[in-house]
């Protein structure tokens, strides 16, 4: 018996295992009068869980088959906003981190362009620095080479004379 031997905690964590045992005759085909806006409708046919159509007025209890397709709501439908299924949620819940994936990737591109942008200007400002610092040198050698040459002419003259 080792469930006996289970403490308290252990008990609390781990949810039971229910298992109901739903007759082959919870798939069967039934005529909904009601409600036609589904294709099946139309058509007259729909699959209805018994044990999920008595619990939606009783309690809230669903079939391991409606669980699996996602055919359950909030278990408080009158107090809850939204009265969407638990597949409804789970193609709303892909949809939005398709969407989010797809808006990240949009980002990171768009901060790559702004780097290589913000790249492009950090050398541009570095070309320019040495444009000028090339021209100042240029203009000071100009400077020195006149010198030098007036220097020469002076020395010239004063040779010949």
């Amino acid at each position: 018996m080792a469930s006996m031997s289970r403490t308290s905690s252990d008990e609390s964590i781990n949810a039971p295992n229910l298992r109901f045992h739903v007759s082959s005759s919870s798939e069967d085909v039934y005529r909904d009068s009601a409600s036609r806006t589904n294709p099946e409708d139309i058509l007259g046919l729909r699959y209805r869980c018994p044990l999920c159509i008595k619990s939606q007025h009783q309690h809230n209890f669903h079939c391991c088959s409606c669980v699996r397709n996602g055919n359950i709501v909030h278990s408080n439908v009158a107090g809850c906003t939204q009265k969407e299924n638990l597949f409804e949620k789970q193609q709303k819940y892909i949809k939005t981190k398709g969407g989010l994936k797809d808006l990240n990737n949009r980002y990171e591109e768009y901060m790559r362009e702004q780097r290589s942008s913000e790249n492009l200007q950090c050398e541009i400002k570095q070309k320019k620095k040495k444009i000028q610092l090339l021209n100042r040198l240029v203009s000071e050698k100009q400077m020195f080479l006149t010198k030098r040459k007036e220097q020469k002419d002076l020395l010239s003259k004063v040779n010949f004379d």
